[in-house]
């Protein structure tokens, strides 16, 4: 069954590449306090697609963290940055417009760091790359079929441990 993601999605991300946001495609529709959302000029009237960009100050980074008292920064307070990207889909069965239907899909990527002098971009980048890596590795964990995304769409069934009776793995 056909699915049309409502915005050109001929830019598809691979391990190797990402693609970059074609930015121009955006027009701000909402600017507040530590967000903007940002709307898809190139998408379909009744299926726009969202991008929100969101900070926040975190009061005490260090609360319901595995963080041994005696080794928190004088500085407690940290910040949260997330992307939010939203679309709707439009499945169809490519004969008959009755079985037409939209369907809404969401990605929030996450991030929650200290304030403090240490974490530099590269640290950002590592928690994310090191994040969303977790969707895909280690391969004796996902559907061989699809290797890269398998383990993914494992997760979206349900399926949060992976099927160890094939792979040997090593307890940590």
């Amino acid at each position: 069954m056909p699915l049309n993601n409502g915005y050109d999605a001929t830019l598809v991300a691979t391990l190797g590449k990402v693609p970059e946001v074609p930015m121009t495609d955006y027009s701000v529709k909402d600017r507040s306090i530590g967000q903007i959302v940002l709307i898809n000029k190139t998408s379909p009237l009744d299926r726009v697609q969202v991008l929100k960009y969101q900070s926040r100050e975190i009061g005490d980074i260090y609360k319901g963290s595995d963080v041994n008292p005696a080794m928190y920064s004088p500085n407690r307070t940290g910040r949260n940055i997330a992307t939010v990207f939203s679309f709707i889909a439009r499945a169809t069965d490519g004969t008959d417009d009755k079985f037409t239907r939209d369907l809404p899909v969401k990605a929030t990527v996450s991030v929650t760091i200290p304030n403090d002098a240490a974490i530099t971009a590269d640290v950002i980048e590592n928690a994310l790359l090191s994040a969303l890596s977790a969707w895909l590795y280690p391969s004796e964990w996902v559907d061989q079929a699809d290797p890269v995304w398998g383990r993914a769409y494992a997760l979206a069934k349900g399926a949060l441990e992976p099927d160890l009776s094939e792979a040997e793995v090593t307890p940590a």
